[in-house]
């Protein structure tokens, strides 16, 4: 990451907008690295600002998006001047965080799927994955796995 001048630039500018530094160091490395190799002819390509990753990390550590979401942002902004922000809107990738409203899509998954359910209140705890793999497909992906997962076992325990 140090061997090249604008990458390492990059990563300081980030860490010191207030990403944190090993989150930073790990999306440089793995995304902004590889998407430079595949844009740059002679090298790696940084088409992004510290201020855009800075933005990007921000709103997967709130949750507003996840890490497979920052990919789709990255590739959106690449180049531009377009902010984190302006591209999850366009690509309407903003996570669902309203427990409300998750709680009653939750509900209706584990009435409509009984039999896991009872798997689950007998020990199962794999069924987990299958509750909050369907609330994720009601959702198209939406919704935060942190708060799906918690809302899901809190259900299905009472």
């Amino acid at each position: 990451m140090t061997a090249d001048p604008a990458v390492a630039d990059l990563f300081d500018g980030a860490v010191k907008r207030g990403a944190n530094a090993k989150k930073a160091a790990n999306y440089v490395m793995s995304e902004i690295m590889r998407k430079g190799k595949t844009e740059g002819e002679d090298g790696i390509t940084v088409g992004i600002s510290s201020a855009q990753l800075a933005d990007i990390l921000a709103l997967v550590e709130k949750g507003e998006i996840n890490l497979v979401a920052s990919k789709d942002v990255l590739d959106k902004i690449w180049q531009s001047d377009m902010t984190a922000g302006e591209a999850v809107d366009k690509l309407g990738l903003r996570q669902n965080n309203d427990a409300g409203e998750i709680e009653k899509l939750v509900r209706d998954i584990i009435a409509a799927n009984p039999g896991p359910a009872d798997d689950f209140r007998k020990g199962n705890e794999k069924v987990m994955s299958f509750f909050v793999g369907q609330l994720m497909k009601a959702t198209k992906g939406k919704t935060n796995p942190k708060i799906a997962g918690e809302l899901v076992r809190k259900i299905l325990s009472e």
